[in-house]
């Protein structure tokens, strides 16, 4: 919908359309109100669906092998589309990790929710197990000596 939520259609009528929201809650929507603003349609094509997720590790970490057991962790699930491959990508230089962005389709839009948490636990516990450091803020504080310390 317009407004960001995810609905199933369940009935076209002549002047409402009667949706279901992912908590179970139907919604009665006005045609005009479809016809008047942009819909996305998450299933028209085909059903899948990207989940997304975000991982930061330290900069000390080796990137190349930081790639390969995202990739393996990735690849290794299960639950993912067969139809189409993981994305990893280096997303940013932060202000203390190297962000990773990783892609995962799903072919049901449906259970996004509820898999973003096995992704996520999959993640920790392969960088986990291969001593990569997942990174958190840090801040650093240098003070400037100006003759001695107080007492």
């Amino acid at each position: 919908m317009s407004d960001g939520r995810m609905v199933r259609v369940k009935v076209i009528g002549l002047r409402a359309t009667i949706v279901r929201s992912k908590a179970e809650g139907d919604l009665i929507i006005p045609n005009s109100e479809l016809v008047q603003n942009a819909v996305s349609n998450y299933t028209y094509r085909d059903s899948l669906y990207r989940l997304e997720t975000q991982v930061g590790v330290a900069y000390e970490s080796d990137l190349k092998r930081v790639r390969a057991v995202l990739e393996q962790t990735c690849n290794n699930l299960e639950w993912k589309s067969k139809h189409t491959e993981p994305l990893i990508l280096l997303d940013a230089f932060g202000d203390s990790s190297v962000n990773y962005l990783i892609r995962v389709w799903i072919d049901d839009p449906w259970r996004a929710g509820q898999m973003r948490s096995p992704l996520n636990e999959a993640i920790w516990w392969a960088l986990k197990d291969a001593h990569i450091v997942i990174a958190f803020p840090q801040l650093d504080v240098h003070l400037p000596q100006q003759g001695p310390a107080p007492t």
